[in-house]
């Protein structure tokens, strides 16, 4: 079953873009200033582990896992291209796509 999910803007999220290369984790601007006051006021109220990185050390993990994850995706995408140019599939064949992370 699949359910069609929107952004905040209301417009329809492309699943198969997330694992063709196009994934966003790392929010910018007003989105990244709002997430980045959100997470120093759960800081503030004790809702967050003594011991939880800062804002910013989050946002360089979830960019490093963005660009991997991204960069794996384009790879994937180029060699599934590559295939059905090869292969020359008939048309209407469904091509599935598969990885595994490095």
């Amino acid at each position: 079953m699949y359910f069609v999910e929107k952004d905040a803007g209301g417009k329809t999220i492309d699943y198969l873009a997330a694992v063709s290369g196009s994934l966003r984790l790392v929010p910018e601007g007003a989105s990244r200033g709002a997430l980045a006051e959100d997470f120093l006021a759960m800081r503030e109220d004790g809702l967050l582990s003594s011991n939880t990185p800062g804002f910013d050390s989050i946002m360089e993990t979830c960019a490093d896992i963005e660009g991997k994850l991204n960069r794996e995706g384009r790879r994937c995408e180029q060699a599934v291209n590559h295939r059905c140019r090869t292969e020359a599939a008939p048309v209407g064949t469904a091509v599935t796509r598969s990885f595994r992370l490095p």
